[in-house]
């Protein structure tokens, strides 16, 4: 039911009195897609929101709430099969040890975060989900960050009848990403089933500039574009390096000069994915040596925030995944949360 901007709570009350100013009566008023595009644009580039003349933060807490709007509305554009109830998931079969963690597969609407250092083969798996995809007759975007996935590597993977269902693009900057990310409604057709998002740190790398609530602004652009297509049933994958995390005795964030120990977490936080749908998964090789790696689900839905997630491991030969290393003595995971 809409809610009068006047009685809406979730609101700020310099952010409720902008939006009477402007125009906007009741919540379903924060639905139309212009004025979610205004306040994207808004926080994904740092200034006040033309229209509405209000900060970053007020800005984002107008976005929960246009989200909160949308997700009570049934989508016109989502596909008749799952406005029926009907529901597929997407296996990996190459690489069980996914299966393992997420039984039953990728499904519609959920989102994998696939971090690890470099080798660990997390591209591979997330395009052996595309390759799942593909197999059910659904569309892929794919979107490269890092010259990771090429388009002749699509190409060798994955057989000429598959390329009409494959839409690849190369973004080389930050700036580029925010863009897709405001227009990607227009990218996701009725058949489109997964988006695939290599290497999605990278950009980050090269604006060292950005800390604090402007970094925060640009991750929560993307999980502001993310959700929505979530709530119309699009699957999710990221891949992203891993950084080292110095930690002192009492388990406190510290540097190379007082910290005791190091663990391993992904370069970007979580706070850039909708908590509710994203499950996030490490790979990380107990020894550079032998190939031998472990899986481990740091977060999910299901899971308390002190709670171990599930672990599978698996040994990599000639570059390629080998079956499950189970009874073969690796100790245990050094990552956090």
């Amino acid at each position: 039911m809409p809610q009068s901007i006047t009685l809406c709570t979730a609101l700020s009350a310099s952010a409720r009195r902008a939006l009477r100013i402007a125009g906007y009566e009741t919540t379903d008023d924060l639905a139309n897609e212009h004025t979610s595009e205004i306040l994207v644009i808004s926080a994904g580039y740092l200034f006040s929101g033309a229209e509405l003349g209000l900060p970053v933060s007020e800005c984002d807490g107008i976005l929960e709430a246009t989200q909160r709007t949308k997700r009570d509305i049934v989508p016109s554009s989502q596909p008749a099969s799952q406005l029926m109830g009907a529901e597929y998931r997407f296996p990996c079969p190459k690489y069980a040890f996914m299966d393992r963690l997420l039984p039953g597969g990728l499904s519609p609407g959920q989102i994998v975060e696939i971090s690890g250092p470099p080798g660990t083969m997390k591209d591979s798996v997330g395009l052996e989900y595309v390759r799942s995809a593909l197999t059910f007759g659904k569309e892929v975007i794919i979107i490269d960050l890092q010259n990771m996935i090429t388009a002749g590597i699509l190409r060798n993977l994955f057989q000429i009848g598959y390329n009409a269902l494959i839409r690849y693009l190369h973004i080389g900057s930050l700036p580029e990403l925010m863009v897709f990310l405001r227009n990607l409604p227009s990218y996701v057709g009725t058949n489109t089933a997964l988006l695939m998002i290599s290497s999605v740190h990278f950009p980050f790398q090269h604006h060292t500039q950005l800390r604090g609530p402007k970094r925060g602004a640009l991750l929560k652009v993307i999980k502001h574009a993310l959700l929505p297509a979530c709530t119309r049933g699009l699957a999710v994958i990221t891949t992203s390096q891993m950084s080292t995390k110095m930690l002192d005795q009492n388990g406190r964030l510290a540097n190379f000069e007082t910290g005791v120990k190091s663990v391993l977490v992904p370069q970007l936080d979580g706070g850039y994915l909708p908590a509710g749908c994203t499950h996030r998964v490490v790979l990380v090789p107990n020894s550079p040596r032998t190939g031998h790696v472990v899986a481990r689900v740091l977060s999910a839905p299901t899971l308390q925030p002190d709670q171990k997630g599930p672990e599978a491991a698996y040994e990599i030969v000639s570059r390629r995944l080998s079956h499950s290393c189970e009874g073969l003595g690796i100790p245990p995971i050094i990552a956090t949360n």
